[in-house]
C-alpha cells in the first residue's frame, strides 16, 4: 500500500499540471452530485415497472407509413385510370384499365390453345377407341402374341390420353 503512495506522490512531483487537473475535475464532479445550489431539494424514487398511459394530442398530416406497389397481371398499355391521389379505395376496386385490344388479343391466343388441346384430346380418344376394337377383335382369336400385343397398344393409348387430358388442363388453367 505504501509503494502505491509512494508511485501516486512521484506521479504528482513530475507531473504537476496534469494533477492540478485531476485534482479539479474530480472535485467537480463531487459539487456537481452532492453540492449545487442550496434551495434545490432531489428526490429520490424507486423504480418500479407499470403501464405508461400517455395522451398525445396533435394536428398535421398523416403519412402512409407503407407504400405498395401495383402492378397488372398482364403487361400491356394503360388505358384509364379510375382514382386519383388521396382517394380511398377498398379491396376489388378497379384503379385502373388496360387498352382492349392487347387483352381481347391474349384471350383469343387462350381460347385457340384450348380448342386446340382438346382437339388433340379427341384425337387420342378415338385412337384409344380403334385399339379397344382390335383388341376385343384378337380377344376371339387364339393367338396370345397378338393378344398381348394389342393389350400394349391399348395401354400405350390410354396412357396418350391421360396425357392429352392433363395438358388440356394446364391449357385451362392458364387460359382462365
Amino acid at each position: 500500500m505504501k509503494d502505491r503512495i509512494r508511485s501516486y506522490w512521484q506521479f504528482v512531483k513530475l507531473h504537476k499540471k496534469k494533477s492540478i487537473v485531476i485534482v479539479l475535475g474530480v472535485l467537480f464532479v463531487l459539487y456537481k452530485i452532492f453540492g449545487g445550489e442550496p434551495g434545490l431539494e432531489r428526490e429520490l424514487a424507486v423504480v418500479e415497472k407499470r403501464e405508461l398511459i400517455q395522451e398525445v394530442s396533435a394536428t398535421g398530416n398523416v403519412v402512409a407509413s407503407v407504400d405498395v406497389d401495383l402492378a397488372f397481371e398482364r403487361s400491356g398499355k394503360v388505358y384509364s385510370i379510375n382514382v386519383a391521389v388521396g382517394d380511398v379505395v377498398e379491396k376489388g376496386d378497379a384503379m385502373a384499365s388496360l387498352v382492349g385490344s392487347e387483352l381481347a388479343a391474349q384471350r383469343n391466343q387462350a381460347a385457340a390453345s384450348v380448342q386446340s388441346a382438346q382437339a388433340v384430346v379427341e384425337q387420342f380418344e378415338s385412337a384409344l377407341a380403334v385399339q379397344v376394337a382390335k383388341l376385343d377383335e384378337l380377344n376371339n382369336s387364339p393367338r396370345p402374341e397378338q393378344i398381348v400385343l394389342a393389350q400394349t397398344k391399348v395401354t400405350n393409348a390410354e396412357l396418350a390420353v391421360a396425357d392429352a387430358q392433363n395438358s388440356l388442363a394446364v391449357v385451362q388453367a392458364k387460359a382462365d
